[in-house]
């Protein structure tokens, strides 16, 4: 078996956009009733479908209306489950056209329905079990000969019939319903279909998902595999997730996993049985949760910032405003000093000194005057940060802030980590924040992992102040340090990164391995580590699932990490034909992107390998001519979608697009109505046999 390890957010202050927090409250604001889902039920915005008007029995060709709001709201609680989902739809064609609305509902019930509103005004509404829906699917299929609304079979649904729509009208649907709270094994994995938005073609206006959570119980990690989110703690029960943007085309289903605990030091492990003997599982390590009262150790820390040629006003200014967002955290009587390097470092004060209101003063001071200039000495700035460290009592950290391009005296990467593995005596947790267009992500994140810190690169587009003082102040307070993970019951291969990473603040650590047993094996992991001055050790042991499909993104991510490994062996060992060959029979297998690692793609290839080590969105890094449905995966190929693991010799089977077999095939297995919903020509494998979608109209 094959381990990665990456931490895994309760907070994830890397994918808020920079006007996330005003938008949230103003929306909280305007919806007061705040909504929920929960384990596997599926809540999402609707497909409003128009129907082809007809003049003197010659139907006339109609465009669909455009969805310019989208926005869905849930709420979690102990005891009951509660959505809202709000829509607005504009009718851009030169007609009145008759049209219906189909809401899709995968909540089992017994729900209430408590408002259906049509612009405004209570509707008219009927609530179809997925037999009686699917004829309405399959007249909506055949009128505008597009197989995506059979991505709702299966569902119960909402409908809303006889809706007239005027020429250049809107139309807003808000519909409110709630159902008791169920979960299972304390692990919630929330999908919200956006079928609709899809259906509507164009790109949706305003898309946002809001999901609070309101538990007596804690709420621990969350994490998204299709949209970057924002996540607020109010307490340890309370979290709200938020997930918006604006003008998104063809957005994928919402897909949320919340896992819910007691607030100490806890594991989970998730599997997905992939086929025969073959399976992933992902262990998730979570922090005992801080109490406000906890206070963390008094510190020793040496601040570090790169002023070299390389680093452009903008991004000193960035780093300025990072070392006076730590200065700002740090207590009276911990200890610090500032060391500002170009072709040579400069330090501040003699030695480390403590964070009176003076000193602090005086460092910020030194730090203004510094203007972009001479070359990088990462090397001997470092290693003069060792030298400051002397007490053993105080935790020891280094917050370097650089693009890691070194380019005065030894400045090959291979030779800095070692440096930094040689000479770092007092085990110093270095602690990076990486600048700059195309930072060398690679060497910077085996210097943190080396010493058991961390890094963070924040995109331009994220607000910069607001995400580095939140991983600054995890990066004070550490949860567990000297974490180690076992395995025991298949064989391993190690893990990688290895040793795993220490637990920052409150994020947990995500480790994806890869297995080959029988059905039905159990493994068992074990972890230790070190919280404050007590070790900690847990053990679990889990029975392998027998059933395929369950956690079906977690191939995918445990691709990544790989990836991850992988380009960065490249990077900082060379390429050569075993590795490289590596790399292109992962890529093919899951469909992921690859780049170049010459200094003509730097910047290229350090924003993806970023991604493959932090993202849990798959489609970050997800190949061109690829999509992802559920645990298959699709590339578009002479004008079809053919399933990546078509195994050719298996039987073949012809099944022509909106026949009735065709119909059969997803009536009769609704599942497959997200398959067949990717085009009119689509092969895949069912049934131990490959089939083929074909449409005699293709090309015509």
């Amino acid at each position: 078996m094959n381990f990665l390890v990456t931490p895994v957010g309760s907070v994830f202050p890397f994918t808020a956009t920079a006007d996330t927090k005003r938008s949230l409250f103003s929306f909280t604001l305007i919806l007061a009733s705040i909504l929920g889902l929960f384990q596997n039920y599926c809540f999402a915005g609707g497909l409003f479908h128009v129907f082809t008007p007809s003049i003197e029995g010659t139907l006339c060709p109609v465009a669909r209306p455009s969805c310019l709001v989208s926005k869905t709201v849930v709420t979690v609680s102990e005891s009951y489950v509660e959505v809202s989902t709000d829509q607005v739809f504009l009718n851009d064609n030169d007609y009145s056209l008759d049209s219906v609305f189909i809401l899709p509902l995968a909540i089992k019930g017994p729900h209430n329905v408590s408002e259906v509103l049509v612009n405004g005004e209570n509707a008219v509404f009927d609530v179809l079990k997925p037999r009686e829906l699917f004829p309405i699917l399959k007249k909506i299929t055949c009128e505008a000969q597009d197989p995506a609304p059979l991505a709702l079979c299966g569902y119960d649904a909402i409908i809303c019939p006889g809706i007239k729509i005027g020429i250049k009208e809107s139309k807003s649907f808000r519909i409110t319903y709630r159902a008791p709270f169920v979960s299972r094994d304390d692990v919630m994995d929330m999908t919200i279909p956006m079928v609709g938005e899809r259906y509507a073609m164009n790109p949706v206006g305003e898309y946002e998902v809001l999901v609070r959570f309101k538990m007596s119980r804690s709420v621990r990690t969350s994490f998204c595999t299709s949209n970057d989110i924002l996540t607020e703690n109010e307490s340890t029960g309370r979290r709200l997730v938020v997930c918006n943007q604006e003008g998104i085309r063809s957005p994928e289903d919402f897909r949320l996993v919340t896992t819910f605990g007691g607030p100490d030091l806890n594991l989970r492990i998730l599997c997905h049985k992939a086929h025969s003997n073959d399976g992933y599982l992902m262990a998730i390590i979570e922090p005992p949760q801080i109490k406000k009262s906890d206070e963390p150790p008094l510190s020793d820390i040496a601040i570090l910032l790169d002023c070299s040629n390389s680093i452009s006003h903008e991004d000193l200014e960035s780093g300025k405003k990072a070392v006076g967002l730590l200065l700002g955290k740090l207590r009276h009587r911990d200890r610090f000093d500032v060391i500002c390097f170009t072709s040579k470092p400069k330090r501040i004060f003699d030695g480390l000194v403590e964070a009176r209101r003076k000193n602090l003063s005086l460092a910020m001071n030194f730090v203004e005057t510094f203007r972009s200039s001479g070359g990088t000495d990462i090397y001997n700035t470092i290693l003069a940060a060792f030298d400051l460290f002397d007490s053993k009592k105080r935790p020891g950290m280094i917050l370097l802030v650089t693009d890691g391009k070194a380019t005065i005296g030894k400045t090959n990467p291979e030779a800095l980590i070692e440096m930094v593995r040689h000479y770092n005596k007092s085990k110093i947790r270095i602690f990076i924040v990486a600048v700059g267009p195309s930072p060398d992500v690679a060497t910077l994140d085996q210097i943190a992992k080396i010493t058991g810190g961390a890094i963070l690169q924040v995109p331009k587009s994220k607000n910069f102040e607001s995400l580095v003082s939140a991983w600054l102040s995890n990066m004070i307070s550490p949860s567990v340090i000297e974490l180690a993970v076992n395995l025991k019951g298949l064989s391993g291969e190690g893990f990688v990164p290895d040793p795993a990473p220490e637990i920052i603040g409150q994020e947990s650590v995500a480790i994806f391995g890869h297995y080959h047993a029988g059905t039905g094996s159990g493994i068992t992991v074990d972890v230790k580590g070190k919280i404050g001055s007590r070790t900690r050790d847990l053990s679990k042991k889990v029975d392998l699932p027998t059933e395929e499909k369950s956690y079906d993104f977690i191939p995918t991510l445990w691709a990544m990490r790989k990836m991850a490994g992988m380009l960065d062996l490249e990077r900082t060992k060379g390429q050569n034909p075993k590795l490289t060959s590596q790399i292109k029979r992962l890529s093919s297998l899951f469909g992921l992107k690859t780049c170049d690692v010459t200094l003509k793609f730097e910047k290229l290839f350090a924003d993806l390998l970023w991604k493959y080590k932090t993202s849990f969105v798959p489609s970050d890094v997800t190949a061109n001519g690829i999509k992802r449905v559920e645990e298959k995966i699709f590339k578009h190929d002479a004008g079809q979608w053919v399933e990546l693991t078509l195994e050719k010799p298996l039987p073949q089977k012809e099944i022509k697009f909106l026949s009735e077999e065709y119909f059969d095939l997803v009536l009769n297995e609704p599942k497959l109505g997200s398959v067949l919903a990717l085009g009119t020509q689509v092969c895949f494998i069912h049934n131990d046999a490959n089939v083929k979608i074909v449409n005699s109209e293709a090309g015509k």
